[in-house]
């Protein structure tokens, strides 16, 4: 265990640190902590002294630091995935970025799976900053505003069923999906997953309708149907060309639900349509 003092010359700014308990310092906070404790320093000088020490750790979002307090036993990060979020946040407020698909799964509390890779959502006109390149990004956005989970934006539960069904190649919790769907779904309040699929193709109304009920809510996925706008299928949950079931009145081939919906018929692959789903990751950033 490595153990940490604090210059004389920074002191008062580790006091601040402390009562404030900030995870993620920016350079304006340090300063603001400064003129608080009476330190002349300039801010580089304090955050320097205190990254030697031990009390800040740096970031790869630059001109912040995470805070190891004293009650860690050394300069131990918090093991967040999402501090570079947080840090990007706190440097730039007005930056769109939420937290979507598998993780918003995992941060709403529908499956105790963390992802491998955390995936964020961020506007197709938006460059990835370089501090997020470690995350999986999706170009897929939200229309409802998100909820705040652990201090994070983070896709609505109904943002989440019906973005999935909107593009089903971006979200990679297939094999699990059978353990929460029906959480999930529960949880779905129908104007707000109307209001999500608003303005968007009958195939994303369909597909979602079909996932709705297959956990187990069939008069919200009547109501999706009868409130889906008009187009033709068939339509597509999984690659075209893999072996699926069908299901006649979602008019859905299903290649990745494990269990399949209880309406389904097996069929072979390589089947067409003409509408446009899309069935591989374009737009999505690994």
């Amino acid at each position: 265990m490595k153990s940490r003092s604090a210059p004389a010359s920074v002191a008062g700014v580790l006091s601040e640190l402390e009562l404030e308990q900030p995870q993620v310092v920016t350079r304006e906070q340090l300063s603001e902590f400064a003129g608080r404790a009476g330190v002349p320093l300039p801010v580089s000088t304090v955050a320097e002294r205190l990254v030697r020490h031990g009390w800040l750790l740096p970031l790869r979002t630059r001109g912040t630091w995470e805070f190891a307090p004293g009650s860690r036993a050394g300069p131990i990060g918090s093991g967040d995935p999402f501090v570079e979020v947080r840090a990007t946040l706190a440097r730039r407020p007005g930056f769109s970025v939420t937290v979507g698909y598998d993780s918003a799964a995992w941060l709403q509390r529908l499956t105790s799976r963390s992802p491998a890779k955390h995936v964020l959502s961020i506007p197709p006109a938006a460059s990835v900053p370089h501090a997020l390149r470690g995350f999986r990004v999706t170009r897929v956005q939200a229309s409802l505003e998100p909820d705040e989970v652990r201090g994070l934006p983070v896709w609505r539960v109904e943002s989440l069923v019906a973005l999935i069904g909107v593009r089903p190649s971006a979200f990679r919790d297939w094999p699990n999906i059978d353990e929460w769907l029906n959480i999930a779904v529960s949880r779905v309040d129908q104007g707000l997953l109307v209001a999500e699929l608003e303005g968007r193709p009958r195939s994303a109304w369909m597909r979602t309708g079909y996932l709705v009920e297959t956990g187990g809510h069939t008069p919200l996925a009547d109501h999706i149907r009868d409130m889906a706008p008009p187009g033709s299928g068939p339509f597509y949950l999984g690659p075209r060309d893999a072996v699926s079931r069908y299901n006649k009145k979602w008019d859905v081939y299903d290649s990745l639900l494990r269990h399949g919906h209880p309406g389904g018929a097996d069929r072979g692959g390589g089947q067409t349509s003409v509408d446009s789903p899309i069935a591989s990751d374009e737009g999505d950033l690994d």
